[in-house]
């Protein structure tokens, strides 16, 4: 099975010491045989050939094929053992000093592949010391030229200098390798210990932020508890809605606030045989808008029920003032205010009187729309204290349907197009439902309003107030 990785170092090492010492033992044969006249048979050269050749060449073909196989390898290199069995053979029949030359092969066997190798290896070259043997016959005493022998000796000697410095470049390699090993371990160490000093001050930042956390937590439910209190101080202010019908019949809210309490409000009472009914955007909305809106709720009480004034263009004139000097926005250049549609029903007379602080009135009367706008400028604010609203007069001759609202219905964003809902839509839907009975309608605004969010993945966007009531003619 193949593993696709590269050789080691004692591969390579062994590799290319091995090639060496086939060239030395070739180098030491052909000087003998120019020396001596030994005939060698045609069959040993070929032996010989297929020594140096046949190892390396199966395992170059393998390791450039699928890559570097050590089960091949091993092979391999048993192989290549038993070859320089032969060369050693060869070499100790013509030249004594050559024997040191086999000893330093087996050697470099053993540390390359092992005692089991080096055995295997042992065993194989005595078989070739055998088979040669049987070959060339036995020459081991036969006299050896000097120079035979110091060529041998030579290259004898060559050999070990070539495997120390082998074993000294790898040393080297070992040393500097262990030197940059112990660099990184101390920067490894200065790390952990700034890592240290870091998770020490993380520890304690999320021990302080943890404990902020309790704390945050703690007032929240503080703020919580006290904003839920305020929508009940609030809810109480406001009018049922069984009131509104029980003074109007037929009639509906739609109150929707954006956050727990509300800037919106609306105002419905029956004072001297009038009906007043308001829908009133204060500035802002949770917290600040629910306090102006207890203000106005007050302010509105107080013009009506106790001062008597009961047109609705006097009564936002009042409340224009009202606001300004309970504010004193003259000298703390406050600028809140509200923006109020206030409608004052004449039971006696029939008619209905409209005043509005930017938000206007929609009617719908013999099936018709009629729309209504509301003076452009609010409840205190930046206006002057001497301004004017203007009143508007409808006669009731016939059954009409009345709509008052802030402006978070029709600026609330959504739909297809994530754009707001606009006047427009807002008009053409009230036209289309005014037949309806006024739950019905309630339900049907309802449902429209959250369909639109959803379609534009959007959340509320601000406070909204819509009221619906029916007038009809004596």
């Amino acid at each position: 099975m193949n593993t696709f990785k590269k050789p080691l170092f004692i591969h390579w090492f062994y590799y290319i010491s091995a090639i060496v010492s086939y060239l030395i033992a070739f180098v030491l044969l052909i000087v003998h045989y120019y020396q001596q006249n030994t005939e060698i048979p045609f069959l040993c050269y070929i032996l010989l050939g297929l020594c140096l050749v046949y190892p390396h060449f199966v395992f170059w073909l393998q390791y450039f094929k699928t890559g570097f196989n050590e089960k091949h390898e091993q092979y391999c290199m048993l192989l290549d053992v038993g070859i320089s069995g032969v060369f050693g053979n060869f070499i100790a029949i013509f030249s004594a000093p050559s024997l040191l030359f086999f000893m330093l092969t087996m050697t470099n066997i053993m540390l390359g592949h092992g005692l089991k190798i080096f055995l295997m290896g042992v065993i194989l070259s005595f078989f070739n010391l055998f088979l040669i043997s049987f070959w060339v016959g036995f020459h081991f005493f036969d006299n050896v030229s000097f120079e035979l022998s110091a060529v041998s000796g030579f290259f004898t000697l060559l050999y070990p200098i070539y495997l120390a410095y082998i074993i000294n470049f790898r040393t080297n390699s070992l040393k500097n390798s262990k030197i940059k090993l112990k660099l990184q371990t101390s920067a490894m160490q200065e790390m952990n210990e700034e890592l240290n000093q870091l998770n020490e001050e993380l520890s304690t930042t999320v021990e302080t932020v943890s404990k902020q956390k309790s704390q945050i937590e703690i007032y929240n439910d503080d703020i919580i508890q006290s904003i839920n209190y305020a929508k009940k101080i609030q809810e109480a202010v406001l009018p049922p809605l069984s009131y509104l019908q029980e003074i109007m019949g037929e009639s509906f809210i739609l109150y929707k606030p954006r956050d727990v309490v509300s800037g919106d409000f609306y105002f419905a009472i029956e004072h001297n045989n009038k009906i007043f009914i308001a829908a009133v955007d204060c500035t802002g909305h949770g917290i600040p808008g629910a306090f102006m809106s207890f203000l106005g709720n007050n302010l509105m009480n107080e013009i009506i029920v106790e001062k008597n004034i009961d047109q609705a263009d006097e009564i936002l004139n009042k409340m224009n003032k009202g606001i300004k000097k309970i504010l004193r926005q003259e000298k703390t250049n406050n600028r809140d205010g509200m923006d109020i549609a206030l409608v004052v029903i004449d039971k006696n007379k029939k008619f209905v009187e409209f005043a509005g602080a930017r938000n206007p009135l929609i009617y719908v009367q013999n099936q018709e729309l009629f729309y209504v706008k509301g003076d452009a400028k609010s409840v205190g604010d930046e206006q002057k204290e001497d301004i004017k609203f203007k009143k508007h007069h409808i006669e009731i001759n016939s059954e009409t349907i009345f709509y008052i609202y802030s402006d978070g219905y029709q600026d609330q964003f959504g739909g297809k197009e994530n754009k707001k809902i606009t006047t427009k839509i807002l008009r053409e839907t009230l036209f289309s439902i005014h037949k309806k009975p006024f739950e019905e309608q309630h339900k049907y605004l309802d449902n429209f309003l959250e369909d639109w969010k959803n379609q534009g993945k959007e959340h509320q966007t601000d406070d909204i107030l819509l009221i619906g009531f029916k007038i009809s003619p004596l």
